[in-house]
Formats: structure tokens, C-alpha cells, sequence
């Protein structure tokens, strides 16, 4: 779930005519187009700029992958037209099946890695309103990466939504534990808050406790409420081991948290967002995700706690999971 005039991950991420990220200024706010819901898109200027990319990516791979060039991907690059308002791709003739895939292939050469997502989810994954949208950064995609190759999201039968909104993990209600995650309502008014001292709100970018492309790859889970951050790397199927697999979030500081002392570089992002919110983790603690998603990074769904007490935490979840004793 992203919410309203706000940064994510299609607006900041790499792309064809991006080779980092595309950088967010001081008040660039006035010139994100908006949708009828309140959904920020990237400006026309990036939409555009990315097409013009696109169109010479084509014409290279003429020269190298002449059969790709004969693809419905090519084909419908090169009959674009681009609304001046919205930067939308606009693309006639295709049937829905068609544009879905055409839309998947300029996807993995936008991103360079092959969406995670289904194609059955395209309505769900798409921020602009024109059904025929064929441009690639209007979707809420995950890609693939070289150390992440599955969509992880919550399974939502492993939680309880209370009448007060709260939510209770469905191992904790078998051990009548005091956990409870906050509201989803509550998680949205937390994130809010954090993207008000980013970029692009503030006036001077030094005060940021997070950069522009930190805080837009942090969405929320529309059931617990997790914070689900996207740059997040898991363990492919032939791999038994390495920290880079384990499935938390990767998160720079912003330059305020730097000027503080924080290191450069990218970090679990549950350990960044724990700093950024002023909590200290105790010596000879780690965080526990009381919500069980390790690419959540909510600080709300954290507990410091010993070694002993997290491996425990862990084995009653996976035990309970594992038990199939779920009741929905």
C-alpha cells in the first residue's frame, strides 16, 4: 500500500534513462502528477527522458538481438505516444493479454532484472489511472536482482485483525501472548510522519534522517501493517548460507543520522529505522520481529531482546506454522 503524495519505488529506482536512481529535490512535490486517489507519479520529465531511453535501447539491440527487436515489447515501445499530463504510455491495438506481456518485457529491460510480481496482479500493481498505461515506472513492481529471486510478502492467514484494528499473530493467540501490532491506521500515520522529514518536504536536505530513495522503498502491508522495505535480499534455493540472504531490508541513513555519527553504507533496515525513531539498541541485544516478516522494518513491530529470547521467538512461530493449526 503506498500512500497518498508520497515517494516509492517506481519514482526513485533506476531505469533505462537512470543508471543510479533518480534524485528528489526540496519542493519537488508541485511537480508530481496526481491521480484521482492522490497517488504521486514520476514527473512527465522522467517519463518522457525514459521513453527517449527506451527507443535507443531498441535500436542497440537491433544490431545484437535482432529477434527481440521483432518482439511485442519492441513493437509497442515504438508505437507510444505520451500524455503530457499524466507521462503515461499510451499504446492502441494490443489485446489485454497482449499489452500485460508486452508490459513485463519493457519492465525487465527497464529494470533490468525480470518483475517478481504475477501478471494476474496488474491491477493491483498499477498507480495511473489508464488501463493502457504501458510505462513501466506507473507499476508498483518488486524486480528481480542478483540476491533476490521471490516476492516476499505476509501470508495474511497468519494474523488477526481485532475490532480495535489492532493485529495479533496468529502463534501468539495459541500461547495467550501480550503481543499485539499496532493498526494499520496507526502504521500509516507513523510512515507519514517519517516521510514529512524527507525529502522532498523539507527545506534542507541535511536534515533528512533518511534520503529520498530510502524512504520511498518503504510501502505498508494493507492487512499487519508491516513496513515492507523492498530492497531486501533472500536465500535462493541452491544457496544454504550468507548474511546477504536473509531476507531483512538494506537501508542507508539519511545525511542527518550521518552528521550524528552513523557510518555510510546500507544496513538492515529494521536496525536503521530503530536509530532513526531514537531508540537505542541495548549492548548484547537484537531486534525481534514481533510481526515475523523480516523485511519489515516498523519499529512498532520490534522488541529488543537477548539471543536466547529471539531463536526462541523463532522456534515457537515456525513450530506453530509448521503445526498447519491455523484457524482463519
Amino acid at each position: 500500500m503506498i500512500l497518498q503524495e508520497s515517494l516509492w519505488p517506481g519514482m526513485t529506482r533506476q531505469g533505462f534513462a537512470h543508471q543510479s536512481r533518480v534524485s528528489v529535490r526540496s519542493g519537488d512535490q508541485a511537480l508530481y502528477p496526481v491521480t484521482e486517489s492522490g497517488l504521486w507519479l514520476p514527473t512527465t520529465d522522467v517519463s518522457v527522458k525514459s521513453y527517449e531511453a527506451a527507443l535507443r535501447l531498441s535500436d542497440r539491440l537491433e544490431s545484437y538481438a535482432p529477434a527481440f527487436v521483432e518482439s511485442l515489447a519492441v513493437t509497442a515501445l515504438r508505437a507510444v505516444a505520451i500524455d503530457d499530463e499524466t507521462g503515461c504510455w499510451h499504446v492502441e491495438g494490443l489485446s489485454d493479454d497482449e499489452r500485460v506481456d508486452a508490459l513485463w518485457d519493457i519492465a525487465e529491460l527497464d529494470m533490468r532484472g525480470r518483475p517478481l510480481d504475477a501478471k494476474a496482479t496488474k491491477a493491483v500493481l498499477q498507480i495511473c489511472e489508464r488501463q493502457d498505461c504501458m510505462n513501466a515506472r506507473h507499476y508498483d513492481f518488486t524486480h528481480q536482482v542478483k540476491n533476490r529471486d521471490k516476492l516476499l510478502m505476509p501470508d495474511m492467514n497468519h494474523y488477526h485483525t481485532r475490532r480495535d484494528g489492532t493485529v495479533v499473530p496468529v502463534w501468539e493467540l495459541s500461547e495467550g501472548s501480550d503481543i499485539v501490532l499496532p493498526s494499520v491506521e496507526q502504521s500509516m500515520a507513523d510512515l507519514r510522519a517519517l516521510q514529512l522529514r524527507c525529502l522532498p518536504f523539507i527545506d534542507d536536505p541535511k536534515l533528512a534522517p533518511l534520503t529520498a530513495n530510502a524512504i520511498s522503498k518503504i510501502t505498508i502491508h494493507p492487512v499487519t501493517g508491516c513496513w515492507m522495505t523492498r530492497t531486501y535480499y533472500n536465500r535462493p534455493d541452491d544457496f544454504d548460507r550468507g548474511f546477504m540472504f536473509d531476507g531483512y531490508g538494506r537501508l542507508g541513513f539519511g545525511p542527518s543520522r550521518k552528521a550524528d555519527g552513523q557510518p555510510e553504507g546500507r544496513f538492515v533496515a529494521h536496525r536503521v529505522l530503530w536509530d532513526v525513531f531514537g531508540r537505542t539498541l541495548e549492548r548484547g541485544k537484537v531486534l525481534n520481529h514481533e510481526c515475523g516478516f523480516h523485511p519489515c522494518c516498523y519499529p512498532k513491530h520490534l522488541t529488543q531482546m537477548t539471543t536466547g529470547e529471539n531463536n526462541a521467538h523463532a522456534r515457537r512461530m515456525n513450530a506453530f506454522l509448521a503445526s498447519g493449526s491455523i484457524e482463519t
